[in-house]
C-alpha cells in the first residue's frame, strides 16, 4: 500500500512538472542604449490606467522580461526611468508603449528618445504598429501645414492656388484612409491592424471653410470607427480617439458654463456611438467620468453617471 502511494505521488509530480514545463511563455527583449542603472517597470495599459506587473533593475543596456502564459494581450508600457533633467524638473519618466499578442518581442531604442529611436527587430504586431505611428506623425505635420496654406489662400481670394492646395489637402487625407484600409485588410489577423483601424477619420473637403470643416468632422467622426471591440479596451486607443474628439469642442475664450454645454453635446454623441458593447460602453463612461471629475465639471459627471446606470 505504501509503495502504491509513493508511486502515485511520483506520477503526480512528474505530470505536474511536465505541465509546468510545457506552459508557453514569451520574452520581451529591449536593447536600450544609454539606459542608466535604475528600476525599469513593465505594466499593462487600459485607457489612462497603468498597472505594473513586473520590474527589473537595469544593470546594462539589455532589458529582458518574461510574459507568463496567462498574460493578457493588448498594450503594455515600459517605464525606463527619469533622465537627470526630468528628476530635477519633476517631469515624467521615459516610457514606451507597445503591443503584446502572444509572440516574442525584440526592440532596440534609446533611453532618451524611446519612440523616435524605436527599431523593431522581432514582432509582427509592433512592426506594423510603429510603422503606423511614424506614418501618422508625418501625416499630422503635413496636414497642419497644408491646412494653414489652404486657408490663407482662400482668405487672399487666390482662387486658382487655393483650389490646387485644397485638392492636395483632400488627396493627403484620402491617401491616409487608403493606407489604413489596406493595412487592415492585409494584416487582418493582427491586433495592431484592429487598433490602427480605429484611427480612421472623416475625409474633410478642403473646399469647405474652417467652420464647415469642423462641423463636418464632428458630425462624421464616429462613422469611420468601430467601438464594439472588447480587445481594444486593453489599450489606450479608444480613449485617445475620444480625447481627440473632445479637443474639437474645447474652444478658447469659453466660460466654464459654455465649455460644459459644449462638452455635453460631445458626450451625447460619444455615448450614442459607443453603446454597442456593454464592456466597451462601461469603459468609455468610466474614462469620461474620471476626466470631467479632474476638470471639476460635476454636472457632466452626474449626467454621465445617470446615462451609465
Amino acid at each position: 500500500m505504501k509503495k502504491i502511494f509513493i508511486l502515485t505521488v511520483i506520477f503526480i509530480a512528474i505530470n505536474l512538472y511536465s505541465f509546468l514545463g510545457s506552459a508557453q511563455t514569451y520574452t520581451l527583449k529591449i536593447e536600450a542604449s544609454e539606459q542608466p542603472a535604475q528600476k525599469v517597470i513593465l505594466g499593462t495599459v487600459s485607457g489612462d490606467n497603468f498597472t505594473p506587473c513586473d520590474s527589473i533593475l537595469a544593470k546594462n543596456e539589455v532589458l529582458i522580461f518574461t510574459f507568463p502564459e496567462n498574460s493578457q494581450t493588448g498594450m503594455y508600457r515600459v517605464i525606463f526611468g527619469q533622465t537627470p533633467y526630468a528628476r530635477i524638473m519633476n517631469e515624467a519618466p521615459q516610457q514606451l508603449d507597445f503591443i503584446f499578442n502572444r509572440e516574442n518581442i525584440e526592440l532596440k531604442t534609446n533611453f532618451k528618445t524611446p519612440l523616435k529611436s524605436i527599431e523593431v527587430v522581432q514582432s509582427e504586431e509592433n512592426k506594423l504598429w510603429f510603422a503606423f505611428l511614424m506614418y501618422d506623425d508625418e501625416y499630422r505635420k503635413q496636414f497642419s501645414v497644408l491646412e494653414k496654406e489652404m486657408d490663407y489662400l482662400w482668405t487672399q481670394k487666390d482662387t486658382l492656388n487655393a483650389l490646387e492646395k485644397s485638392n492636395e489637402f483632400n488627396r493627403l487625407q484620402m491617401a491616409r484612409d487608403l493606407f489604413i484600409g489596406q493595412n487592415a485588410q492585409q494584416n487582418n489577423t493582427l491586433l495592431a491592424a484592429e487598433l490602427i483601424s480605429v484611427f480612421r477619420e472623416p475625409v474633410v473637403d478642403g473646399y469647405l471653410n474652417l467652420t464647415e470643416r469642423k462641423n463636418f468632422f464632428q458630425t462624421e467622426f464616429f462613422n469611420t470607427s468601430d467601438f464594439s471591440n472588447e480587445r481594444i479596451v486593453n489599450t489606450s486607443v479608444y480613449t485617445d480617439k475620444i480625447f481627440q474628439y473632445l479637443l474639437t469642442f474645447n474652444q478658447p475664450g469659453l466660460t466654464q458654463t459654455e465649455r460644459e454645454t459644449a462638452y455635453k453635446k460631445a458626450v451625447d454623441t460619444i455615448l450614442d456611438h459607443t453603446n454597442k458593447n456593454e464592456k466597451v460602453y462601461a469603459f468609455i463612461c468610466a474614462y469620461l467620468i474620471h476626466g470631467f471629475d479632474v476638470l471639476q465639471m460635476q454636472n457632466l459627471v452626474n449626467y454621465i453617471q445617470s446615462k451609465a446606470e
